[in-house]
């Protein structure tokens, strides 16, 4: 009997899943569909989409904080 070649939908979730745990959150951000990625105004009033070298700041500042609050 000869064995089927494709992957099963577990295997393929699970290697999916293998994956993006090692995406960075600008990586994460990146490959958001652009719709979906956080929006916020501007002081000039424009509504503007995050980018992800923003987004990755962000965490890392955020991170900074609660270190140093600890």
């Amino acid at each position: 009997m000869a064995q089927n070649p494709d992957p099963t939908p577990e295997q393929i979730r699970d290697e999916c899943l293998l994956i993006r745990s090692t995406w960075t959150p600008a990586e994460r951000m990146s490959r958001l569909r652009s719709d979906l990625r956080p929006q916020y105004t501007r002081c000039d009033g424009e509504t503007e989409q995050m980018a992800a070298e923003t987004y990755n700041w962000h965490h890392e500042q955020r991170a900074l904080i609660q270190e140093q609050t600890r």
